[in-house]
């Protein structure tokens, strides 16, 4: 984990070495580590490179230009009057059921059910609402027949109105996970996918969990509604592209859901004291006024946090790729930011410097064989460690990813 330094100071240190000819020592890079990340300030006159040359902007594509949807589609006119309840045999196709942790099954189609009026175009649709705070385990599953060993993808339309999202979780019979997708909160119809191969399975069983903090297993507060359920066999024509980008980078009308862990969302979490979050959106405080993510501890931890942000982001394999983000301390905190693998193996990182103005930090890595990477952020960190935040406060603002092209 390379300690960000100034480019004006990267090229002094490199042009005294020369002067000063041949050496066996190594240039000091201001903190050791086993990465190869490096960082450095937004250039300051002509003369210093440019770090994103050849490298170019990736902005949000919509991954549904172009797509062609199947003419079937799950029917809830079908189900109309027999709502969303308990159902003995779970196995069978197209049967609707919901499970809440904690209920009986008396309890059963409470809080899912079939809104004759409510979809998209005022026909039948599925509809999630409960005022309980607490997440939960709680989802309406379908079954679907597939043929083993095919790609499929599943498709719907949503709508939501609360601050939670809507997940979808596939799995096989045997609850093993195929895929699972979020979407953010929107009160306008939107739509939604994901891709899942069926492996060795004949049946997929579909988890609507339509309160969802981001993570599989939880639901809680919303109102929300489900339509035009479809799963089709993957084709080029028929299946959404994922474009890399960077949601919210901005921070302007972004969300932090907790424990989040997924793409195009700020998960935010602190796994050591899960009830004190050391991570929130600052209004005013961002460049130029505008909102920045705000890290704060006032008073240092008996031990540190494992706390920070995360946000995961679609790639392409063997691709380079450069986060750019703005940062700025107390003078205290170096925080690091860094990359990973979806099975948190770091693909690269680098530390920021206790910096109390706004400094462009720059933090390029190569995807190597992953689609999928997860961006994190941990700003109390007063060592040379991820996962390990104290007391202090940064500020961060802007991200931004770029491709080499």
């Amino acid at each position: 984990m390379k300690k960000a330094m100034t480019l004006a100071a990267s090229l002094c240190l490199m042009l005294s070495l020369l002067l000063a000819g041949c050496s066996d020592k190594p240039a000091e890079s201001g903190g050791s580590s086993n990465n190869s990340g490096t960082s450095g300030t937004e250039p300051s006159s002509n003369t210093e490179p440019d770090p994103l040359e050849g490298y170019k902007l990736l902005e949000k594509a919509d991954p549904w230009q172009g797509i062609t949807d199947a003419e079937s589609i799950f029917d809830f006119e079908a189900i109309i009057g027999k709502g969303i309840g308990f159902n003995d045999n779970k196995n069978t196709p197209e049967i609707w059921y919901d499970y809440t942790e904690g209920t009986t099954e008396t309890d059963f189609g409470k809080i899912y059910s079939i809104s004759p009026t409510e979809g998209k175009d005022g026909t039948a649709c599925a509809k999630y609402e409960t005022t309980d705070e607490a997440y939960k385990n709680n989802h309406a599953d379908i079954i679907f027949n597939v043929e083993k060993n095919t790609d499929y993808v599943m498709k719907a339309e949503v709508k939501t109105q609360g601050t939670n999202m809507q997940g979808f979780l596939i799995c096989d019979m045997a609850w093993n996970k195929l895929s699972f997708t979020t979407t953010l909160p929107s009160e306008e119809w939107s739509k939604t996918y994901a891709t899942f191969n069926s492996g060795n399975a004949e049946q997929v069983r579909i988890c609507w969990y339509a309160g969802s903090n981001g993570t599989m297993y939880q639901s809680g507060k919303n109102v929300a509604w489900l339509d035009n359920l479809r799963v089709e066999k993957a084709t080029e024509a028929n299946t959404p592209k994922a474009s890399t980008s960077l949601e919210q980078g901005d921070f302007e009308n972004a969300q932090l859901m907790a424990k989040a862990d997924t793409i195009g969302v700020w998960g935010v979490y602190n796994d050591t004291t899960p009830d004190s979050m050391t991570d929130s959106l600052a209004a005013g405080e961002g460049v130029d006024g505008s909102t920045a993510l705000k890290y704060f501890l006032e008073t240092a931890p008996a031990s540190p946090l494992n706390s920070g942000v995360r946000q995961q982001l679609a790639v392409t394999k063997k691709t380079e790729y450069m986060i750019v983000v703005q940062v700025k301390t107390d003078g205290k905190v170096k925080p690091i930011v860094n990359v990973t693998t979806s099975d948190w193996t770091e693909l690269e990182g680098v530390q920021c410097e206790a910096v109390t103005e706004w400094t462009t930090v720059y933090l390029p890595f190569n995807s190597s064989l992953n689609e999928l990477v997860r961006l994190q952020i941990f700003g109390g960190i007063q060592g040379e460690e991820p996962y390990e935040n104290m007391d202090g406060t940064a500020w961060f603002d802007n991200f931004q990813i770029y491709v080499k092209e």
